[in-house]
């Protein structure tokens, strides 16, 4: 029997993907069994999701920590983090010490979050012993995992420049490291820096964070933590398959074979649903639940529009352009097709990319050879209200007029040839996208179920 622990975040696109990634390694490895270490606050979410799912519930453990009484929002991130981690390090003990006949054996991995930070690292080696396994979660692509933890040492970079006088500028240290962050260029300052990106598109500095405001003071902080744990992590785990990301994917794998890391690109992961697309599918939050079977039966099938920006990265600085796009939807005449996040269910898409990894993975999916998303610019704020490589000839401006003529113009092209287009492509890459899950993906995640 091999016994794995994950100890995840409470981020529900860093959690769920993990959670069906744990049920495929119950499912192509007899042997194996998972305890999952997760803050109160999403544990009953968990619950719910895990219902709708198929598998043998004697082999996965859920266990909670922290304090459910948290207000848990984009702000006080760092603080729930900090609980997850404090509440797993009390646990620790218990996770290593000797177990009774019948019981799961210690766990001989620990799977963690990106987020979790490197002393956390140094506690569970000295705790578990040098034999045990440190693997690093990273739940979005190939390119994203390059870009944040492999292009630049954003701590060595922030003591550079706090140490100069001149170029520190009256700023705190935090302050610098996220400005670093902000800038995505390897420097502290936007400058209009060309960066590049292995199979992206060619991007300018101020284009990878499309609302060039800071989510939280600490995130650059926590972003220093996640390139020291990706470093001292024995392994890497990426929801990334070749069939998406084929450049992505063998530079990523060329960049840790020679740190001298194992790596898993075990490909997107969604619900078991997904991969076979129907007409109705389970849904585990009984409030949406409601809310859809009312609306079906008030206004008939297809008369839902699913909007859905994340746990973490929301617009909250343009609520106007939000309400503008659902206002836009509703005044339009001809009904619009179904909009998914998943390419399994062979749905192009339109995005509004807002901060972290969202950026380059819009710029990914709606340019190059075969697009399969609308990417919307007029939407953007602060220091990316500046052109783009990808739209020379286009002015971004940002107000609320400008942003509703791009809804119109997106939508218009989204039911013509553009849009038949996309149609064509999300539906070719979701055939490779299952073909590569019953195949490389697959004998990644048995890969990683045995490691």
């Amino acid at each position: 029997m091999h016994h794995i622990l994950a100890l995840l975040i409470p981020a529900w696109g860093h959690t769920a993907p993990y959670l069906y990634l744990a049920l495929r390694m119950l499912e192509v490895d007899p042997e194996f069994v998972i305890t999952v270490v997760q803050h109160q606050l999403v544990v009953p979410q968990m619950e719910a999701e895990l219902a709708t799912c198929s598998f043998d519930t004697t082999r996965l453990k859920i266990v909670s920590i922290g304090d459910p009484a948290i207000d848990f929002s984009v702000k006080s991130v760092e603080h729930a983090f900090e609980q997850v981690v404090t509440g797993f390090l009390a646990l620790l003990p218990s996770f290593v010490a000797p177990r009774s006949e019948g019981d799961w054996p210690a766990p001989k991995a620990f799977h963690l979050d990106q987020f979790v930070v490197s002393p956390c690292i140094e506690l569970l080696r000295q705790s578990a012993g040098p034999g045990v396994k440190v693997v690093a979660w990273f739940s979005a692509g190939a390119v994203s995992m390059l870009s944040h933890f492999a292009d630049h040492d954003h701590e060595k970079i922030a003591n550079d420049v706090y140490q100069d006088e001149s170029r520190r500028r009256g700023r705190s240290f935090d302050e610098i490291l996220e400005d670093i962050r902000m800038a995505g260029n390897g420097t502290d300052v936007i400058s209009g820096a060309i960066v590049k990106h292995p199979g992206a598109p060619d991007m300018y500095d101020w284009e990878t964070q499309a609302h060039g405001t800071t989510v939280s003071p600490g995130f650059g902080r926590l972003f220093v933590g996640m390139q020291k744990f990706a470093r001292e992590a024995d392994a890497i785990v990426v929801a990334a398959s070749p069939a998406l990301e084929p450049e992505g994917v063998y530079k990523n794998r060329d960049f840790y074979r020679k740190q001298g890391k194992s790596t898993f690109h075990v490909g997107p992961q969604v619900h078991a649903e997904c991969w076979t697309p129907s007409e109705t599918s389970k849904v585990s939050d009984e409030r949406l639940a409601s809310f859809l079977k009312t609306a079906v039966e008030s206004y008939g099938p297809k008369s839902v529009l699913y909007i859905s920006f994340g746990s973490l990265f929301f617009p909250l600085t343009t609520p106007h352009l939000v309400r503008a796009l659902v206002e836009t939807l509703l005044d339009l005449e001809q009904p619009f097709p179904s909009i998914s996040q998943s390419l399994s269910q062979r749905i192009p898409l339109i995005v509004w990319p807002v901060n972290a990894e969202q950026p380059l993975n819009a710029a990914l999916v709606s340019s190059g050879p075969r697009p399969v998303a609308f990417e919307l610019f007029q939407i953007r704020t602060g220091t990316a209200l500046a052109p783009t490589l990808r739209a020379p000839t286009l002015k971004i401006i940002g107000t609320e007029a400008d942003a509703v003529r791009e809804f119109k113009n997106v939508f218009e092209k989204a039911r013509e040839t553009a849009g038949m287009k996309m149609r064509e492509a999300a539906e070719a890459i979701a055939r490779e996208l299952r073909e590569s899950r019953e195949g490389e993906d697959r004998s990644e995640v048995a890969r990683l179920a045995a490691f």
